[in-house]
């Protein structure tokens, strides 16, 4: 970075620059917001003009080495091209004070405004504060019907599929208990994540009357001995070999009251406390094809014990149990009896703070 910065310059007004935002570049210049956006804009790339690539990659080795990650390509589409380069323009102004959100898709299919439930693409861009009464993440999750009837005295449940890299604090912890609240109501919901807030854990994982909500974690180490004591003290610094960088959901079912919908959530925001007021995006697409690309790479995540692992920890308890036994002559006594029960519970990962290893 430092070599291209030198070759052309820092001028965020000319034609070439490298410029570092001090902060978040649309919102609070502070040291809890940051650039998080992760979009790359081409007006032309071989053949192909006004080229967009969304999602959760950074520019970064660990991105290519030790993270799962996903990029969305699309091309052709000259107004929402437009729009994401009138919001880098915004950004070069590196704004000290937090600016509004936008919603944009490029053009409504109704020509009036974007709506997700049938726009091919939507895109809002951060900061957008949020809180249990304004969070996009429960407005996406109410507008899923879980349950519709098929027509022929059954019904059909709508499936869900979330890669997410974090989800903690207060804002975890209401969006778990959404989750878990689909799951209840009927819905096929799956969850993999990189890290997770061990109360949002406890949350996310709380039994249901259909029992537990399918978890998993992409946090691996597959060489705990590595010993790459980058601090030289004697420590094995690269925490994880492995875990998903990903904020992508997979929607398929009826959305907004619209039956077969296929749906991607994608983009750069984790579903945690700080992100909502990051530079963010946060980018819907529809359609069969790009639901089902998302879906394998969900399902290639899940279904490989290397590439994931059962999030729940099964632990073995002893219990003193009463049995009733016949003495020789012939009356009855209680004994108890020690048995091992096998206990699903829920546990802390057994991992450092993201902050210790998520860069």
């Amino acid at each position: 970075m430092k070599a291209i910065r030198a070759a052309i310059g820092t001028n965020r007004f000319g034609r070439s620059f490298l410029y570092k935002c001090r902060a978040s570049c649309r919102g609070t210049a502070n040291q809890y917001n940051n650039l998080h956006s992760k979009f790359y804009s081409f007006t032309q790339a071989g053949k192909s003009k006004d080229v967009m690539a969304i999602g959760s990659a950074n520019m970064m080795l660990n991105a290519d080495v030790h993270q799962w990650n996903d990029l969305y390509f699309m091309s052709g589409n000259t107004a929402l091209f437009d729009q994401f380069t009138d919001l880098f323009t915004d950004m070069k102004h590196d704004y000290a004070k937090r600016q509004p959100a936008r919603f944009f898709c490029g053009t409504p299919v109704d020509g009036k405004a974007c709506d997700d439930s049938v726009d091919k693409y939507t895109a809002w861009a951060f900061p957008k504060l949020s809180g249990p009464k304004n969070d996009l993440v429960l407005d996406l999750l109410d507008k899923v019907q879980c349950l519709t009837p098929d027509g022929a005295g059954g019904q059909t449940r709508t499936k869900l599929a979330l890669a997410m890299h974090t989800m903690r604090g207060k804002r975890g912890d209401y969006i778990a208990a959404a989750i878990r609240r689909k799951y209840a109501e009927g819905c096929d919901f799956r969850v993999d994540y990189g890290l997770i807030g061990f109360h949002t854990k406890q949350i996310l994982g709380a039994a249901t009357a259909r029992g537990r909500i399918p978890l998993r974690s992409t946090g691996l180490d597959y060489h705990p001995d590595d010993d790459f004591d980058l601090n030289h003290d004697g420590e094995d610094d690269v925490i994880l070999d492995f875990y998903s960088h990903q904020k992508y959901l997979v929607i398929q079912g009826t959305y907004d009251g619209v039956p077969n919908t296929d749906m991607v959530l994608t983009g750069s925001s984790n579903w945690a406390s700080l992100s909502t007021a990051n530079d963010e995006i946060w980018f819907t697409v529809h359609g069969r094809t790009v639901a089902k690309k998302y879906l394998d790479n969900f399902n290639f995540e899940w279904n490989s014990g290397r590439n994931s692992r059962n999030a729940y920890t099964t632990t073995y308890t002893n219990f003193r149990v009463p049995q009733l036994r016949r003495s020789a002559d012939g009356t009855l006594h209680t004994v108890y009896v020690t048995v091992r029960r096998p206990v699903t519970s829920v546990q802390p990962d057994p991992v450092a703070p993201a902050e210790a290893w998520a860069d």
